[in-house]
């Protein structure tokens, strides 16, 4: 009977001293996270690993680059659609689908003209989205965009191994 009630004891100490509150809140699934309307805050130029430069941040005032208007939206059908702006204040978007890869670890990104973009996701939460692409110099072919090496050369940064991009999104 002591054994009992001792047994009991432990047992109501332990349901008493743990509610729901205490249990950890499962991890939402990242396809859902994913999935809404995404705002640029922040572009960051990377180079042989490390941030060079800060290209965009939200609210500063000497950003090297406009980006206030590059969004994407990422539809839960797996398609998406990236709208900016060009050099002339011109709207334009690119369209295509996306999935995550590598156990959840990486977006790609493949445009309508086949093109395939695939980002490291450094951070996905519910308020912010932020990915990472980087690529060897030594791996750059003549039919890769060169757009990076040129603003490298143009803020007087010169790479040694790779180049790439950080940018940070906020939901919109």
């Amino acid at each position: 009977m002591k054994r009992f009630l001792f047994t009991a004891a432990i047992l109501g100490l332990t349901l008493t001293s743990c509610s729901k509150s205490d249990d950890p809140t499962p991890a939402s699934d990242p396809t859902t996270l994913i999935a809404k309307n995404w705002k640029n805050t922040q572009t960051d130029l990377l180079v042989d690993g490390k941030v060079g430069t800060a290209l965009y941040k939200e609210g500063a005032k000497d950003n090297p680059m406009d980006m206030s208007n590059f969004k994407m939206n990422l539809s839960s059908n797996g398609t998406f659609v990236e709208s900016d702006v060009d050099d002339q204040g011109k709207p334009y978007q690119d369209k295509g689908t996306w999935k995550l890869i590598d156990s959840n670890k990486k977006l790609q990104l493949t445009y309508e003209d086949k093109t395939v973009e695939t980002y490291d996701i450094t951070s996905l939460t519910s308020n912010e989205l932020q990915v990472k692409a980087e690529q060897k110099l030594s791996s750059v072919s003549q039919d890769d965009d060169f757009g990076l090496a040129f603003i490298a050369i143009f803020l007087g940064i010169t790479p040694k191994e790779s180049l790439g991009l950080q940018m940070k999104f906020k939901p919109q």
